[in-house]
């Protein structure tokens, strides 16, 4: 095991760089007897709070981070054993760790194997090599590296497949991959870096440049991939005006092979390449050919265009483009995204007009006023614009071109795409840029937005980092040598954006720049990261013979991961989307974060159709955030793939597509809590997931929601099945209606292999109701007469609940003591409730007058009720009087003792009025009185007599006091009739003057008499005789 740990002499080290620091020696004691050391890299960001970060008794080791950091290492292991744990603390990359100024990789690790022997030779037989650097060991690349360092070490080796760092950023100390079992040094241990705040990432480098050109104008440079083959190339002129203009190809292995640009070799061969300036010529796409072509501008003419073709480049006749007046004061960018380059121009000096042109996608653009309608930048205001301070880039994801425009110590102007055209917003966050002419406008961090890079002033001065967002803001610039910067491991050059070319010069789908300088090689600022790279896929490319209702399975070179756009299928021939795929529909697609994504196509494809799949932005990303795709040139990010022929395939001959029949296993069911099971069922087996959307048919006397409920909206038939289910809920409610009915019906079909609906399917389902029928009332009503005219009385019928259904019923008046036409006026009609309604009213109109009367009513009857029954069928309407009361007096009366009425005369009287018998006393025969008893209810017969007919007691009792016909007794007393207050209504009291005047008194009659002769009394029997006391009354014997 341990048979490379031969330490090797310090004179046979490579580099020699001086010792390492030695902050703290290893003490086992205070270590629970382990023995461990942690290198620490100094040209990380914070490296002081990872030294603080360090547990007690594990030794500290700083290495130099300019300079040899390896070196370093095997210096210190010199004479060193028995350790248990060797701890690293650098940048890293997928399959790299940075070390100092050196870059170990599989490449450098062979070639510098003595010094990682002598590493190994200072570890015990378990001893682990514990590397913590952002995704060492991510990938294909990441494994191959750490295997090769155990082999050559004897160690365990394990390091990071993901960030490494602080959380707040990303990152985390895990260590994901290992060579083989961890000893006891597990993480925690012996480091524990809560505190710290940057990530240990080294994205990017530079690297050696001694295969470039080194042309001797930097400001006549052109980059762009000019064969189609991912790796970008260089075209330039070598020197001033005149000169020759070469052209260096990209070799893929950091070196060019340069020639005459019109020479055999060149894709430019045989033209004549005007002269060019990287200020007036404008690399762009104008045929949408995926290569880079030429529009070298010169004022107010239509330029020279240098156009990709299949077999090279040629310079087609320009006649169509547009004529600037100011050469360097155009963008150019496809600024509507349909892949062809279009300009934004100024047309001439400062203050002069803008216009757009719009590549008509044959060679000829349509120029308009850039404020114009129609104009995507008709709602932008420009200011001034030169093509050496503009930058083309992507600041919010959309794939559509977008400038910053810099001026100087100015706050950048961001003139951002969007669905209406282009703005201008206000960014709060969008940096103050320190020199408009040393900007770099690149997606650094792989994520498909704009980053920026600046210089803050002339050369020399220091360079600001600014990271995109991705949500239309801004971090706060970082000086690019910071934590959390991804060029915090290098020292950039001076940017000067007329001589800054960002490509992908390693074709490793991130971006990349160089920086010229005049007769130099010039130094290259290359990303050391890598992308997620798609390895395999089912089905192949062009595949033919891929199952309809297969799985497509994608596998990659790192763990991969939703994002926020859309992964696509479609036809081949008309770009019809049948499929998509995004982080929402998960039931779509398996293996997320794995490095194999399953998509399940849900049986939606159909057999002998060629499809493609495209990948759009963001729809895939890496751990870190890098997406799946590729790199686009001309707005300098990475961009998602939509290419036709990346990854198509045909679908072989498929079975008859299965159909979808829908049932309910209740026809009827009642309203409190009936439920009936709806059964999508399939006629055969599909290898897929089947979706049926399900509805309310418009049809239906039932409504969703009120009456009843769906449990789901879609059946879901699981793959090997044939049926699935849903369930309708009816709703109790309290309204007496109708049955109703719920039909529903399939509104759509998915899935399944192609499945269709049989026919038109539907399902009925009636709702029975259970609710009692309401009830009918009619309230009374009372209502002043009012002394003319007419009033309204208003009657109002109440339904004892809400009826889902119309209720009808009709009313009719009659009489009482009202009586229609004079009291008022008769009225009948019909009533109708709507749905829902409880009460309704109806009027009678009443007459006034100026009678004082008794209070008077009629009836109201109500009848034929439907939809409900009548519980008060009646009800009576009052007319009260409304007159004042007056006083009643009485002027006479007569009294008929054959009949026994009495008969009262007078004044003021109220027809129908009652009268109180109680308080009438009559005076008779020696001024004796006499109050009468009550007979029964007596009223008024008119506004001047009273009529009353005395009980057999009254009669009795006044005939003994009225002993005479006419006003006067036989004694000779007036009879007199005396009303006390309150007797008829609330009048004041009548108590004299009123005549009584007595007729028919009946005559006194003998009938018999017996004598008894021993008392000497003689009886005498008769009739009318009168037993009263007084000489008056005596019986006359002498008569």
């Amino acid at each position: 095991m341990n048979s490379m740990r031969e330490a090797t002499s310090v004179h046979e080290l490579t580099g020699m760089a001086a010792w390492p620091q030695v902050l703290r020696e290893a003490d086992p004691v205070a270590n629970a007897g382990r023995k461990e050391v942690v290198f620490i890299d100094t040209s990380v960001a914070h490296y002081q709070t990872l030294v603080d970060g360090v547990k007690a008794g594990v030794e500290v080791v700083l290495l130099d981070g300019s300079a040899d950091g390896l070196a370093q290492m095997a210096a210190w292991a010199q004479g060193k054993s028995g350790y248990d744990a060797i701890h690293l603390l650098s940048h890293g990359a997928p399959g790299m760790v940075r070390l100092g100024a050196f870059d170990l990789n599989q490449a450098t690790q062979d070639e510098r194997a003595g010094e990682l022997a002598a590493l190994g030779a200072a570890l015990n037989e378990e001893g682990d090599l514990l590397l913590y650097g952002c995704a060492i060991a991510a990938g294909d690349n990441g494994q191959q590296f750490i295997s090769g360092l155990a082999s050559i070490t004897g160690a365990t080796v394990t390091a990071s497949m993901d960030q490494t760092g602080g959380a707040s950023l990303g990152g985390n100390w895990n260590l994901e991959r290992s060579t083989g079992a961890l000893g006891a040094a597990l993480f925690g241990t012996a480091i524990s870096f809560a505190d710290y705040d940057a990530l240990l990432t080294a994205s990017y480098s530079k690297p050696s440049t001694t295969g470039f050109p080194a042309p001797a104008a930097s400001a006549r440079v052109l980059v762009g991939d000019f064969d189609g083959d991912g790796y970008t190339d260089i075209l330039y002129q070598h020197g001033g005006a005149g000169t020759t203009i070469y052209y260096s190809h990209n070799n893929q292995n950091s070196t060019f092979t340069t020639v005459v640009a019109n020479t055999a070799g060149s894709p430019f061969s045989g033209l004549t390449i005007p002269d060019f300036t990287t200020a007036t010529t404008f690399v762009g796409d104008y045929n949408n050919d995926g290569k880079s072509d030429l529009w070298i501008a010169a004022n107010n003419t239509t330029g020279t265009l240098v156009l990709s073709g299949s077999n090279g480049y040629s310079m087609p006749s320009t006649a169509g483009f547009p004529t600037p007046a100011a050469a360097g004061r155009i963008v150019a960018g496809d600024f509507d995204a349909d892949g062809y380059t279009d300009f934004i121009y100024q047309n001439g000096a400062a203050g002069s007009s803008f216009y757009y042109s719009h590549n008509n996608h044959d060679n000829t653009f349509t120029t308009v006023a850039a404020s114009a309608v129609g104009s995507p930048f008709s709602g932008v205001t420009f200011p001034d614009i030169l093509t050496s301070t503009s930058y083309i880039g992507d600041f919010n994801g959309d794939g559509k071109a977008d400038m910053l425009l810099a001026t100087s110590n100015n706050q950048a102007k961001i003139v951002l795409s969007g669905t209406s055209g282009y703005t201008i917003p206000t960014i709060a966050s969008a940096p103050t840029i320190g020199a408009s002419a040393r900007i770099a406008v690149v997606d650094f961090s792989g994520g498909g937005y704009s980053d920026i890079l600046y210089q803050t002033g002339g050369s020399g001065t220091a360079i600001n980092y600014v990271k995109n967002n991705a949500d239309g803001t801004f971090a706060a610039p970082i000086a690019s040598t910071a934590g959390g910067s991804p060029f915090s491991a290098i020292t950039l050059p001076d940017l000067l954006s007329a001589g800054t070319f960002v490509g992908d010069y390693n074709n490793d789908g991130v971006l990349d720049f160089w920086e010229t300088v005049n007769n130099s090689t010039g130094v290259l600022v290359s990303s050391t990261g890598t992308v997620p790279h798609l390895t395999s896929s089912t089905p192949t490319a062009g595949n033919a013979t891929f199952a309809v209702g297969g799985d497509i399975v994608l596998n990659f070179d790192q763990a991969i991961f939703f994002g926020n756009g859309d992964i696509k299928i479609k036809e081949f021939n008309t770009g019809n989307t049948v499929e998509t795929i995004n982080s929402s529909t998960t039931s779509l697609f398996s293996g997320n974060g794995t490095t194999s994504l399953t998509i399940h196509t849900n049986g939606n494809l159909s057999a002998e159709t060629k499809y493609y799949i495209e990948f759009g932005k963001n729809s895939l990303h890496a751990g870190d955030g890098t997406i799946f795709g590729l790199v686009d040139l001309s707005l300098k990010t990475r961009t998602g793939i939509y290419n036709p022929s990346f990854l198509s395939f045909t679908t072989s001959t498929g079975p008859t597509a299965p159909t979808v029949t829908l049932s309910v296993d209740n026809a009827s069911v009642a309203e409190a809590a009936g439920t009936s099971t709806i059964t999508a069922t399939l006629s055969a087996v599909a290898a897929a997931d089947t979706t049926v959307t399900i509805g309310r048919k418009s049809t239906s006397t039932a409504t969703q929601a009120d009456d009843f409920t769906l449990s789901s909206a879609t059946i879901t038939i699981l793959a090997g099945n044939t049926t699935g289910t849903a369930t309708l809920s009816a709703v109790q409610d309290a309204l007496d209606e109708a049955d109703e009915t719920a039909i529903i019906e399939i509104t759509g079909v998915s899935g399944g292999g192609g499945a269709t609906e049989s026919g038109t399917q539907e399902a009925t389902v009636t709702i029975t109701d259970d609710d009692a029928t309401p009830t009918l009332s009619i309230a009374d009503v009372s209502q002043a007469e009012g002394n003319s005219g007419t009033s309204t009385m208003t009657f109002t019928v109440s339904l004892s609940a809400a009826s889902g259904r119309a209720v009808t019923l009709d009313y009719t008046t009659s009489n009482g003591t009202a009586t229609a036409s004079s009291d008022y006026t008769a009225a009948s009609g019909t009533l109708s409730f709507a749905a829902g309604e409880t009460t309704k009213t109806f009027t009678v109109d009443i007459a006034g007058d100026t009678t004082t009367e008794s209070d008077e009513a009629f009836t109201v009857t109500l009848s034929n009720a439907s939809n409900a029954t009548i519980s008060d069928a009646t009800a009576t309407g009052t007319i009260t009087n409304d007159e004042a009361p007056t006083s009643a007096a009485i002027t006479s009366a007569t009294y008929d003792a054959s009949t026994g009425v009495l008969t009262i005369t007078g004044t003021d009287l109220t027809n129908g009025g009652s009268v109180d018998e109680s308080k009438l006393t009559l005076t008779g025969e020696g001024g004796a009185t006499y109050t009468l008893t009550e007979t029964g209810a007596i009223s008024a017969s008119s506004a001047t007599s009273i009529s009353i007919t005395l009980n057999a007691t009254d009669q009795a009792a006044i005939h003994q006091i009225l002993n005479k016909a006419g006003t006067a007794s036989t004694g000779g007393t007036a009879f007199n009739i005396a009303a006390a207050a309150d007797w008829h209504g609330t009048g004041n009291a009548d108590l004299t003057g009123n005549v009584l005047n007595v007729s028919n008194v009946a005559v006194p009659t003998l009938t018999s008499a017996t004598y008894n002769a021993s008392t000497g009394v003689l009886a005498v029997t008769g009739t009318g005789l009168l037993k009263r006391s007084g000489a008056t009354n005596d019986i006359d014997v002498s008569k």
